[in-house]
């Protein structure tokens, strides 16, 4: 039975990708009122040597493949067109 994640809750996992010193530390997703949100958390120390949390959530959005741009057709012989658009 695969994961379900319920609602008002999520998880992260350690940051395999983690390439800079300001990259998250964990990563993961949660589900809040139905819907699922990026989370990246990073593990603090303050100077009395507590450790603590910051995270920040950012909800996910269903990407859109952008529209496909027809190429512009230009039926003129190729000198033509060069000469056409030299400004000199």
């Amino acid at each position: 039975m695969a994961y379900e994640m319920k609602d008002m809750s999520g998880s992260a996992f350690h940051n395999s990708r983690r390439d800079r010193e300001t990259s998250p530390d964990l990563t993961g997703s949660a589900l809040i009122h139905g819907k699922e949100h990026w989370v990246n958390m990073w593990l603090k120390t303050d100077k009395n040597g507590n450790t603590w949390v910051s995270f920040n959530l950012k909800e996910k959005e269903t990407r859109q493949a952008p529209p496909k741009q027809q190429p512009v057709r230009d039926d003129r012989p190729t000198a033509q067109i060069i000469s056409d658009d030299i400004p000199f």
